[in-house]
C-alpha cells in the first residue's frame, strides 16, 4: 500500500450517513479505495468504490468479510450499522459488533471506526 493511502471498508453503507461518507472518500486522494458493504449490494457508487451484499448475521459471515479485507488490503474498517430506526436494533447490533471484532482480532489494522447512535444504546445515562 503506498504511503498515505487508504483502503476502506464501510460496514452499513446503504444509509445516509454511509452514502455521505462514501461521496466524501471518492473525493479524497488519500483513499485509493473503498469497500461497501450492506445487507444488500449497494447502487450507484462513485468510481473508487466496489459494493457486496453480506448478511454480517450469517454463519460464514467471520471469514467473508477476513477474506474481503485481505484481498482488498484493507487498512481501515468503519461500522455504520444500525444508524437508523430498525426493529431489534439493539440486538442485532451486538450481534454484528461481536462478529466484527472477531475478525479484527485475526487482522492487524490500524484504523477501526464504530459509529452508533442513541437508537441503539438510547439517550439516557443508564441505557
Amino acid at each position: 500500500m503506498a504511503m498515505g493511502s487508504r483502503s476502506i471498508i464501510i460496514l452499513g453503507c446503504d444509509g445516509v450517513v454511509g452514502r455521505f461518507l462514501l461521496e466524501l472518500l471518492a473525493e479524497d486522494r488519500r483513499v485509493k479505495n473503498v469497500v461497501a458493504i450492506d445487507d444488500q449490494p449497494p447502487s450507484n457508487l462513485p468510481s473508487k468504490a466496489k459494493g457486496l451484499g453480506m448478511d454480517l448475521h450469517s454463519d460464514d459471515a467471520i471469514d467473508q468479510l477476513a477474506e474481503v479485507i485481505d484481498r482488498e488490503d484493507i487498512d481501515t474498517v468503519c461500522y455504520l450499522g444500525y444508524l437508523s430506526d430498525r426493529k431489534n436494533v439493539q440486538e442485532k447490533q451486538v450481534d454484528e459488533v461481536e462478529r466484527v471484532v472477531k475478525v479484527l482480532q485475526r487482522r492487524s489494522l490500524p484504523k477501526v471506526i464504530f459509529a452508533s447512535s442513541t437508537t441503539v444504546y438510547g439517550a439516557l445515562p443508564g441505557d
